[in-house]
């Protein structure tokens, strides 16, 4: 049984490993920020009332739903794929 990915999904695994990676980056920078010495750009850097650990918590937990969303989709294709197989081989068995 071949296992073809398609061009969404690995287009969709692309972007959530990029959010992933962007959100663990921008919590990492956030607790650099924290020890540096004080006034540093990382600690006071905020964007809409958040903070680089905030947007960090956000764009992760984007990363993660998209990540569990391609994950459902596509493991939903493969069950009715695998599906179809079994009773094609039922029918020709028949």
């Amino acid at each position: 049984m071949k296992n073809k990915k398609n061009i969404g999904e690995l287009i969709g695994y692309i972007i959530s490993g990029f959010l992933v990676f962007c959100g663990l980056g921008l919590f990492i920078t956030s607790v650099v920020g924290y020890y540096l010495e004080e006034g540093n750009v990382f600690e006071n850097g905020e964007w809409l009332g958040l903070g680089f650990r905030g947007w960090g918590y956000i764009v992760l937990a984007v990363g993660l739903v998209i990540g569990v969303i391609v994950l459902l989709t596509n493991a939903k294709k493969v069950d009715l794929e695998e599906d179809r197989r079994q009773k094609r081989a039922q029918r020709i068995g028949e």
